[in-house]
């Protein structure tokens, strides 16, 4: 077994979200699309959905278990701004 299988068993055995701001980058698109198909961890990709969407059938990949969150429209956005605010304010 090599040093990236056990990795992998180890992310399978105590699965993990993951939230990837860079969802334009055709790049993560593709990382949340294999992490997820392979169940290594629970993927939030970030951006506009319809552009993920678009980039991801443009690559020919599916993500069907990648939740999309805009952080535009969402309307968590003000409670993650307060959130991050008391995080950073002593910084």
């Amino acid at each position: 077994m090599s040093i990236l299988d056990g990795i992998k068993q180890k992310a399978k055995a105590d699965v993990r979200h993951i939230v990837l701001a860079e969802g334009e980058d055709e790049r993560v698109v593709r990382a949340a699309a294999q992490i997820a198909s392979e169940g290594l961890a629970r993927i939030t990709l970030l951006g506009q959905v319809d552009a993920l969407l678009s980039s991801a059938k443009k690559l020919g990949i599916s993500l069907d278990s990648v939740t999309l969150v805009d952080p535009a429209t969402s309307d968590k956005a003000a409670a993650y701004a307060d959130k991050l605010y008391e995080l950073r304010k002593n910084k």
